[in-house]
């Protein structure tokens, strides 16, 4: 694989400077950050579901799935968890973190196929990328998003400038502030699937594990973004081995249907 003729080959494998141009809350415990390449000859095209990783330096490296990018600006969206998260909502406008990517398979609808998509908590992430690939498809997504508390929800049309064609938003939450009072397994329940050309839900792993249990058993359209341990991005480490699969998270996803993760799904606890 790393051998083929790819335009992103050389760069994507290794840490670039990018500039913090924005990083801010935009939601409870959620950020936006926006960064820019250093680099005046720096080329890539990410596509939705590809993801980089983001180097704080002396403290972690993180993985993050692309939101959305415009030209040489990469928009990534994060929520506060662990050290490595925490720090970088620290960094300031102006400063600099290492960014290596694009990493994963790009993935994303036909023209012109509707699409039911699935979004649990800070799995809305990848869906600003994937709606401004629609739009340019003719493709229409259907998205319900769950969140536990109101106050996780954020205007994505507005903070990505994406007109509202050609896709639908359900906002599903525990505290029932929202469109739909549960849990977003819940909200599609009334959803005719067999209308749609394909279905992938984005989310916590026992969220997935529902979900595919579900609706991907008899299903060969039904797909689910994972998320795991990712190291090198290369396919070397092996730290991103789906279970009992000869697959590897960082080249063959992160999205996978739901027949190809089954194992990696059992291991899922609420």
């Amino acid at each position: 694989m790393l051998l083929e003729k790819d335009e992103n080959k050389i760069p994507r494998f290794s840490f670039r400077p990018f500039k913090i141009i924005e990083n801010i809350q935009i939601a409870s415990n959620t950020f936006l950050l926006v960064v820019e390449s250093a680099n005046s000859l720096d080329h890539f095209s990410a596509k939705p579901f590809n993801f980089f990783n983001i180097w704080v330096p002396r403290v972690d490296e993180i993985p993050l799935s692309i939101a959305y990018q415009n030209g040489k600006r990469l928009f990534f969206l994060y929520k506060l968890r662990g050290l490595g998260t925490k720090t970088l909502a620290q960094q300031k406008v102006g400063s600099f973190i290492g960014i290596k990517g694009p990493l994963g398979r790009g993935f994303e609808p036909k023209r012109s196929e509707k699409w039911l998509i699935v979004a649990g908590g800070i799995g809305i992430a990848p869906i600003p990328m994937l709606i401004k690939r629609a739009l340019e498809l003719d493709a229409k997504l259907d998205i319900f998003w769950g969140v536990r508390v109101s106050t996780e929800f954020f205007d994505i049309a507005k903070i990505f400038g994406l007109p509202n064609e050609a896709w639908s938003i359900v906002r599903v939450s525990e505290d029932c502030m929202a469109d739909f009072c549960g849990l977003v397994i819940d909200a599609i329940r009334s959803v005719n699937v067999d209308k749609y050309d394909g279905i992938i839900a984005i989310g916590p792993q026992e969220m997935l594990k529902t979900f595919c249990k579900q609706y991907g058993e008899s299903r060969e359209n039904t797909y689910v973004s994972l998320e795991t341990i990712v190291k090198c991005g290369m396919g070397i480490c092996g730290s991103c081995y789906i279970r009992e699969s000869e697959k590897l998270l960082c080249v063959d996803g992160p999205v996978f249907r739901c027949s190809e993760v089954a194992k990696q799904l059992e291991g899922a606890s609420a």
